[in-house]
């Protein structure tokens, strides 16, 4: 199942990828639009866009998937419910497809709808509790900005819009309401703060899973959103560049903090998505696309690698016991090196590519000194998190050779370790020459050359500092731990406890609901109408129960007290 599936996905994405290489070269895009008339007078469309920008990017989804599908060959062997986590993971991808090829909001709903669903079937699929925490944390987050999708669909055909997005920004009535309910959907399904606590729970979900969320699907959804209405933000967009600067910042002091090894990948997803939706605000959507295609590619083997990881440990996340991978499994090792060395944007792999022209454009973005500071710190961080953690796997003194050496190098999870690896080293100058505009020159100064360098010495130095004061046995500053600063800012901000039950608890609503619940739920709800019906039938039963002489006596009696009243 997982093969047949995995193959049509890679067939589909070649074919997709040179049909959007067609596109970009002859600049073609196809609308196809289909009426829908209601007998009550409400009219709405059902549109799809074919454009290089969604061909491309979901040929890119697909070959991700494709990869993945084959990947769990091997991870989930012995699984009982493979089948079904099939299916799921093929509804998921679906749900990808209506969002990229949407072209107005009532396609985009129907897709945006179908990812939440299926992404909670895949959180919880281990059936524990803690998965079901997780899964809860991720829908009901993800709710928040699906009411402003429906809010702003709302608008647009009150608009007599028809579900089109077109120009919603600007001379319709309520544009600058509609962009705020879009900016809120985006927010909630990249988890831009206030809505970060959901992306490193969702790490409950099994690795094939956590690396398709953390690449190219859901996570991807909000910036694509952002990336297309991009145009459209006007006011809304010095917000969503501070949104995205603090998401940034925060998830790379929260990653070094970090020393479980998927909450480090997870917040690192959280610090790229950041800075997707910082340089989508200054109105580069181009490189924003750009480094999500790229990020895609490496984090998806990233997540790869983590798995193998992660089951070579028995289970075992604590970055301090991992060690000696580049021994016992070659092939995990080059891909986990790879795409740190791709995170951070090492010289000369993908990652390199986009980040250094994000620089360079926020040289000239006019930023005040605060933000370019808070910037330039956030890069040194993901080199600081990312050496750190390839440090920690590669040379620790750990033990995770004693399960690789018999499932980490099976020759199904190597085949897509490689073509991963393969894209990672060449991915991005490929695609940059492809996409990338030719015409656009950034002329530097010495210094602002130099920038790069600085920010790769500056996470060198952090690692080399903080590493060494504990004791290399760990990721960051996690030797602060105790302290109120340390605990602010390692756990993203609390971010975690403002999005669960205690908020509800101190504002004293969690009473109020349960008597709710307890009370009204039963006297107005189910219970009060299951009373009140099981009263009417007995009344019924009661009448059937009287002899057919008493019926006669009773219409009898009837007819003369209305004679007697009318005559």
């Amino acid at each position: 199942m997982f093969v047949r599936v995995g193959l049509v996905f890679l067939v589909g994405s070649f074919l997709l990828f040179f049909i959007g290489m067609s596109m970009v070269i002859d600049g073609v895009a196809v609308y196809l639009d289909y009426g829908v008339s209601l007998m009550s007078g409400f009219d709405f469309w059902l549109g799809f866009i074919f454009d290089w920008v969604s061909v491309f990017f979901y040929s890119v989804v697909m070959m991700i998937s494709g990869l993945i599908m084959i990947y769990c060959v091997e991870y989930m062997e012995g699984d009982s419910s493979s089948e079904r986590f099939s299916y799921m993971m093929v509804g998921f991808v679906l749900s990808m497809g209506l969002v990229v090829f949407s072209s107005n909001l009532v396609m985009l709903l129907f897709g945006w709808d179908g990812l939440g669903l299926v992404s909670f079937c895949l959180v919880v699929y281990y059936q524990n509790g803690r998965s079901l925490n997780a899964g809860m944390l991720t829908i009901l987050s993800n709710r928040v900005g699906d009411v402003g999708l429906i809010g702003c669909l709302g608008l647009v055909m009150g608009c007599g819009g028809g579900g089109y997005v077109e120009g919603c920004g600007g001379g319709m009535e309520w544009g600058d309401l509609m962009v705020l309910m879009i900016l809120l959907a985006g927010l909630t399904k990249s988890a831009q703060i206030p809505f970060s606590a959901w992306l490193p729970a969702a790490m409950a979900a099994p690795t094939p899973v956590s690396s398709l969320v953390h690449s190219s699907t859901l996570v991807a959804a909000g910036v694509y959103l952002m990336i297309r209405f991009s145009l459209n933000l006007g006011m809304w967009g010095g917000y969503l560049f501070f949104l995205g600067t603090l998401t940034m910042f925060m998830a790379g002091v929260g990653a070094n903090y970090e020393t479980d090894f998927s909450s480090v990948i997870a917040l690192s997803t959280l610090s790229q998505l950041g800075l997707m939706m910082m340089i989508v605000s200054l109105g580069g959507w181009m490189l924003a696309y750009f480094h999500m295609v790229i990020h895609a590619l490496f984090k998806a083997m990233m997540f790869m690698c983590a798995g193998a990881v992660i089951h070579g440990m028995g289970g075992n996340q604590d970055v301090r016991f991992v060690g000696g991978l580049i021994g016992y499994s070659p092939f995990v090792g080059m891909g986990f090196s790879c795409s740190m060395l791709a995170l951070m944007g090492f010289p000369f792999f993908a990652g390199f590519y986009s980040k250094d022209l994000i620089l360079e454009s926020e040289v000239f973005s006019g930023l005040n000194m605060f933000m370019g500071v808070m910037i330039i710190l956030s890069f040194a961080l993901t080199v600081s998190y990312s050496m750190s953690l390839g440090y920690c796997s590669m040379w620790g003194s750990g033990w995770v050779g004693l399960g690789l050496c018999s499932w980490g190098e099976g020759k199904i999870i190597n085949c897509s370790i490689i073509f991963l690896v393969f894209m990672s080293i060449v991915g991005g100058a490929v695609v940059s020459w492809m996409l990338l505009p030719f015409g656009e020159v950034f002329i530097l100064g010495f210094w602002e050359k130099l920038l790069g360098v600085v920010i790769v010495c500056l996470g060198i130095w952090v690692f080399l500092v903080w590493g060494k004061s504990n004791g290399w046995s760990g990721v960051g500053f996690s030797s602060l731990e105790g302290m109120f600063v340390s605990d602010f800012l390692g756990k993203m901000w609390f971010m975690g406890v403002l999005s669960g039950n205690p908020i509800i608890s101190i504002l004293g609503w969690s009473a109020v609901f349960k008597s709710g619940d307890e009370i009204w739920g039963e006297i107005v709800g189910g219970g009060g109408l299951s009373n009140m019906v099981l009263g009417g039938v007995s009344v019924v039963d009661g009448f059937q129960g009287v002899s057919l002489s008493d019926y006669f006596v009773v219409v009898a009696m009837t007819m003369i007290i209305v004679l007697c009243l009318f005559f």
